[in-house]
């Protein structure tokens, strides 16, 4: 879990890092944002 009920997958193969939440109520992931794993995550 990355904070805020946010969590991160990394893509496999791809230098890429999917941050999603999960709606258990409606059944669903939402995606938040997907970003390049070479960039810095803004404080």
């Amino acid at each position: 879990m990355v904070g805020k009920g946010r969590y991160r997958l990394a893509v496999p193969r791809l230098p890429c890092l999917i941050f999603y939440k999960v709606d258990v109520a409606d059944e669903a992931v939402q995606i938040v944002t997907i970003r390049h794993a070479a960039h810095r995550e803004e404080h």
